[in-house]
Order: structure tokens, then C-alpha cells, then sequence
């Protein structure tokens, strides 16, 4: 398979005065255009999630209106020893028993005071029982430490201790169906859904504007029920399209005439808009050219699809389970212990 640099070199030669920046840029834009026309074999990846055990030990002090909140000795004993584990304390959930949830955005391992990310509305109170636990989760990881920086969506989230896969309509729910199904989040134990939460991150500057870095508008999901014990979970994943570096290959599934014909379109406008200050460009009919390649590209896009479809055959895709969202050995035992849709 050719490297961008071959293919923006070749871009270089048809195109006159189109600098070797322009032509690498435009390979990338044509393999993130490529990428987002349908769900590509070379896009999917797995990972694993840790579920955190749910935290419960001591009591906590709220205040109205505060976004802070004070633990007591015995919670601070646990929440220091949670502090150093995976997944980060500042990545999971707080509530009082019954009450709405809040983000932890801090907690400082001295004082035992938690950081949540929006004012306490409940009455002030001392000594209440309270729970940390995770039901947002966003990207996967390898390692089961460092997120990975491709992620989009999830494909399957399966259970192997309890045989169990969250896929098709299951994987989609949305935030406000599972609003009016659980509106005070009492479910908890093992999840068999995913509704879409918010994009990263979880908290504000003091002055209400949000924080923008290499991992925000990453999407989170809300597992339901709430799960609260301590497990792994394997992830299938749809990736984002990452720029190639100047020497890195392409995938091995994607077509270099495909990638070709797409990153000309992107090069023939640029020289429409240039012609008028680089001689070699004027005298060319750039539209009828422009439209050429477009019916090249199309034609070797259907291609394309068709033989990636026949790689890609063991991909469930969302909402593709139809009225009965559950796979897997249909006997009484499995049909009693899991969630099944019903026929209509």
C-alpha cells in the first residue's frame, strides 16, 4: 500500500504549483471523507472498560448551593485508597442516598473535600450515607489505564462474566427514554443498556465557559442500570479517522485509487481558485475535469463498499437487531436471566 507521501507526491505532479503541504492535507481530508461515508473495516477496534466497586464506607456533609462537600474519617480512608486506582476518582459519580448525581471533578486526598461539578440542590445535611460509583463511560483503553484518543461509538459492550452483550437497540437508548423509564436512577447492578450522556468534559471554569482540549466533545454514555461492581468489560469500537503522518501507510482495505480520486477533487478546487496567479493552471477546463473525477470516484466507491461489506460481516450495527435485540443461546436459563425484547 502507498504512504501519503507517495500519494501526495503523485498529487503534486498532476496538480501545477500545488504545494507539498496542500497535497498532504488533502490526502488526510480525503481519508476522513472516505471514513465517515460508512462504518469501514479498518475503523473497527476493541478495548476494555473497568467498572469500579461502588464506594460506601463513612458518611458525607452537603450544603445547599455549594459545590463542595466534606467526608468524614472513615470515607476519606476509602476514597484515599480509590484515589491512586483505575478509573480515576475524579472521573466517577457522587450521590446521597436517593438523591440526583453529580460528576466528581476533584477530591483532595488532605482535607477529604470532593469537588462536584454544579451546586448541591438538595438541604443541607451532616453525616448522610452517600455513593461513588461510575455509570459515565466514554473511550476504552488497551491497557486499562489511558483512554484511546480514536474513539466514536461504541459497536457491542459484552459482559463475559455473566454472559452478556449490550448491542443493537440496546446500545442506542436514548437519554430521554431512560429519563422516563428510571428518573431517579435507582436501577443498579448489572447494565443492559447505554443511552448517550454529554460530550467530554464534565465541568466548567468559574466563569460558565468549558474547558477545550485534545479530549473534549468525545461523547459519554450512561450504563443502566447502574453498575457497581467491580468488573472488565470487553468494547468493540467504531474509530475516529486520524491524520496520517507524511510516511504512515493507509489502510490496507482502502483502495489508493479511491483515496486518489477523492484527494484530486480536493486538489482541482484549489486550483480553480488559484488559477488566476500560477500560468500552468489557466487554460484548463478544471469543472468538466472536476466532474470526471467525481464519476471516478463513485464508481470506485461502490466497489469499494461491496468488498469491504464482505470483510465486515460480524459488525452489529446500531439498531440493526430489529424487534429482537438479544443474540446468544436462547434456552429458558438464558431467556430467565437476561433482558428479551418481545416479538410483535
Amino acid at each position: 500500500m502507498p504512504t501519503v507521501q507517495d500519494l501526495a507526491a503523485q498529487l503534486v505532479g498532476e496538480i501545477p504549483g500545488l504545494p507539498m503541504l496542500f497535497a498532504r492535507n488533502y490526502v488526510n481530508q480525503a481519508l476522513d471523507s472516505i471514513s465517515r461515508d460508512k462504518l469501514w473495516s479498518w475503523n473497527v477496534n476493541e478495548g476494555v472498560i473497568i467498572v469500579p466497586q461502588l464506594i460506601t464506607t463513612g458518611t458525607v456533609t452537603v450544603t445547599n448551593f455549594d459545590n463542595t462537600v466534606q467526608f468524614d474519617a472513615a470515607a476519606q480512608t476509602a476514597l484515599n485508597a480509590a484515589a491512586v486506582a483505575n478509573p480515576p476518582l475524579a472521573s466517577r459519580q457522587f450521590r446521597t442516598m436517593g438523591g440526583p448525581i453529580y460528576n466528581l471533578v476533584a477530591y483532595d486526598t488532605v482535607t477529604g473535600i470532593g469537588t462536584l461539578d454544579r451546586i448541591y440542590i438538595a438541604n443541607t445535611a451532616a453525616n448522610q450515607q452517600y455513593q461513588i460509583y461510575k455509570c459515565y463511560y466514554g473511550p476504552p483503553s488497551n491497557d486499562g489505564v489511558t483512554p484511546v484518543t480514536d474513539f466514536l461509538r461504541y459497536l457491542t459492550i459484552n459482559d463475559p462474566i455473566n454472559g452478556y452483550t449490550i448491542a443493537g437497540q440496546r446500545l442506542t437508548m436514548s437519554r430521554e427514554k431512560l429519563n422516563r423509564r428510571d428518573p431517579m436512577r435507582g436501577a443498579q447492578g448489572q447494565p443492559y443498556y447505554t443511552a448517550s450522556y454529554r460530550p467530554t468534559p464534565n465541568q466548567m471554569n468559574s466563569d460558565g465557559s468549558i474547558p477545550r482540549n485534545a479530549d473534549s466533545g468525545i461523547m459519554q454514555y450512561e450504563w443502566w442500570p447502574h453498575p457497581v461492581f467491580a468488573q472488565g468489560y470487553i468494547v468493540q469500537y467504531e474509530r475516529q479517522n486520524l491524520a496520517l503522518g507524511f510516511a504512515d501507510y493507509l489502510p490496507n482495505q482502502c483502495p489508493p485509487a479511491l483515496l486518489r480520486y477523492k484527494a484530486q477533487e480536493f486538489a482541482m478546487r484549489w486550483a480553480q481558485q488559484n488559477m488566476g496567479r500560477i500560468p500552468e493552471l489557466k487554460g484548463v477546463n478544471w469543472p468538466l475535469l472536476l466532474i470526471e473525477v467525481e464519476k471516478k470516484y463513485n464508481f470506485e466507491l461502490v466497489g469499494a463498499k461491496r468488498n469491504d461489506n464482505e470483510i465486515l460481516t460480524d459488525i452489529l450495527r446500531p439498531g440493526s437487531a430489529g424487534i429482537m435485540d438479544f443474540f446468544g443461546p436462547i434456552d429458558s436459563n438464558w431467556a430467565q436471566s437476561h433482558g428479551v425484547a418481545g416479538w410483535n
